[in-house]
């Protein structure tokens, strides 16, 4: 994506089928500011807790990203092959064209047939939680189905802690930095649950 503040990516083809608590989607929205959309893009920067529209979401890191800067990094997209999509928000910075310091981090939905999908988050860097417009309100992580119901935050979301994503993980390597979903049939494995 080109150097910008709140504005999103075009549409985007998904190479396969993503059933996503329900809803099988065939394309997205990559945001500028830390998440991926269906049904349409969001330019908001402050995150409010989920559940809250009507717009599905997978959000590794939701907040004011501001790619602006001239020393910020910028948004990428890549499908190394037809089952992977991976997102990167490299070295971004915040609003209003902050570069000191910056974020690392991205999204990776991997195809695991039938509409179901793998979901990474990982973090390489994580050193600022706020751009000076979001009222000093952190960034949030998890996803959001967009029907009221059906949402999971990551642990420290909208507090100062969401940046010790970093450095814990939920799988069981215990790996640094990984936060990995398993969505299968429309719903997250397991019993899903909010953590605040």
């Amino acid at each position: 994506m080109t150097p910008n503040d709140d504005s999103s990516s075009s549409q985007l083809n998904l190479p396969f089928t993503a059933n996503f608590f329900g809803n099988n989607y065939n394309s997205f929205f990559i945001n500028n500011n830390g998440n991926l959309t269906f049904n349409g893009p969001v330019s908001s920067f402050t995150p409010q807790p989920f559940p809250i529209s009507s717009r599905p979401m997978i959000a590794p890191f939701w907040a004011d990203v501001d790619t602006r800067c001239s020393t910020c990094g910028a948004v990428y997209v890549a499908a190394p092959n037809a089952d992977t999509v991976v997102v990167t928000w490299n070295n971004v910075g915040y609003y209003n064209q902050q570069s000191i310091p910056t974020n690392n981090f991205q999204t990776v939905l991997r195809n695991q047939g039938g509409g179901n999908i793998d979901v990474d988050f990982r973090y390489d860097r994580l050193a600022w939680t706020t751009g000076s417009a979001s009222s000093g309100i952190p960034a949030q992580a998890g996803y959001d189905a967009g029907d009221g119901v059906n949402f999971f935050t990551l642990p420290g979301s909208r507090t100062a802690a969401v940046v010790d994503l970093e450095t814990t993980s939920n799988v069981s390597q215990n790996t640094p930095g990984l936060w990995s979903f398993a969505i299968r049939n429309g719903a997250l494995r397991g019993k899903p649950r909010t953590i605040p």
